[in-house]
């Protein structure tokens, strides 16, 4: 079978499997309940990620069964780690989760899967290459965490970056991480039928970490087929955007004496989405700027010099530092409203401003409740 027939079933079972996890998560009253820190006005149910995994495993499952490259160690340790952070996604999206749970969760799940010896390359010292290795996992998977703020944002970023992956490792002959990468692709891809603009589930943190966890182990493996060090270049190029978008809120929540993990409307896309006053055009314009930023590390692939990573990369800084300054000008809604923990889906009248309202989900009832600013 070719490993290509991975992408398309991944695909086929992401869009058969979310309207079954979606009833699942009405049934069970895992919903993202609407507030001042966020876009939407209904409560969505959650638990979209749970199909983005299942598909991705099973198609990879069904890809080292028909093909001759055999179950590889580093597929062994995805598998373990992405079950850790769905595990633990599920249980945040239920109950919630203490910032340094959550972050000890995600550390074991790269530890779990550096050890299985998917790490940086090309550093002579075990414990630098290790903590580097656990610090890259943990950020991107941070950061597909906090990109998942606006209807179709992490699906589609995940698409466009899997798939630029799958495409460098077919070209370099890398079976393990082709086949990784077009699961997560299709997944992706079918789980956006159901999340793009406007939304009728949401990955939760069990999608969004797991995501961020492939893409980051999937980054891993591209550099490291690579005969130098230069090859980082390709995921930090691929994966910039959500870097981008988590360094410009650490620094802005800083300098405004907040704390990071408290959410708001203050990402790169809702600044974006003030200036162009649509859910739509603001996911396609992340999804240019990712292709560009993917079509540029296929670039580098084929032309790997210092000279070439060193320009792309100072490029690149510099476009997303002038991107930075001037969307950091852009007002943001902070404020932090309550809202009831009701079980049933409100609606709320009237709609913050900024927000996007979205349908009720269907069958769901509906009930006014007070709104509560802080």
């Amino acid at each position: 079978m070719s490993i290509l027939f991975t992408f398309l079933i991944a695909l086929v079972l992401t869009i058969l499997f979310t309207p079954l996890i979606k009833k699942f998560a009405s049934d069970k009253r895992f919903f993202d309940y609407p507030d001042d820190r966020k876009v939407h006005a209904v409560p969505v149910p959650l638990l979209g990620g749970i199909s983005v995994y299942f598909s991705v495993i099973i198609a990879c499952i069904v890809a080292v069964t028909f093909s001759d490259f055999g179950l590889d160690r580093m597929i062994v340790g995805m598998v373990i780690g992405a079950t850790i952070l769905v595990i633990l996604g599920t249980v945040d999206d239920h109950s919630g989760m203490s910032p340094t749970i959550k972050l000890s969760g995600q550390t074991l799940a790269a530890g779990v899967v550096v050890f299985c010896n998917c790490k940086v390359g090309f550093i002579p010292n075990d414990i630098i290459t290790v903590l580097l290795s656990i610090l890259w996992i943990v950020g991107i998977t941070n950061a597909m965490n906090l990109l998942d703020n606006m209807d179709g944002m992490t699906g589609g970023v995940s698409f466009i970056a899997s798939s630029t992956f799958a495409v460098i490792s077919l070209y370099n002959g890398q079976d393990v991480p082709a086949v990784i990468a077009l699961a997560l692709a299709g997944a992706s891809l079918g789980y956006l039928r159901y999340n793009f603009p406007p939304a009728n589930i949401f990955l939760g943190d069990a999608g969004s970490m797991v995501i961020g966890f492939l893409l980051a182990t999937l980054g891993l493996m591209v550099a490291n087929s690579q005969p130098t060090v230069i090859g980082l270049t390709i995921p930090l190029l691929v994966l910039a955007y959500p870097i981008f978008d988590t360094s410009l809120v650490t620094i802005t929540r800083i300098a405004d004496g907040r704390r990071i993990s408290e959410g708001g409307k203050d990402h790169s896309t809702h600044r974006i989405r003030s200036l162009v006053k649509s859910d739509v055009a603001t996911t396609l314009l992340v999804y240019v700027v990712n292709i560009v930023l993917s079509i540029s590390a296929f670039y580098m692939i084929q032309n790997l010099t210092l000279d070439n990573a060193l320009a792309l990369l100072l490029i690149v800084g510099v476009g997303f530092g002038y991107l930075g300054i001037k969307l950091n000008r852009v007002p943001v809604d902070i404020r932090r409203t309550s809202f009831m923990n009701s079980p049933v889906v409100p609606s709320i009248s009237p709609a913050p401003e900024t927000a996007e309202v979205h349908e009720t989900p269907q069958g769901l009832p509906s009930r006014k409740i007070k709104v509560v600013s802080s």
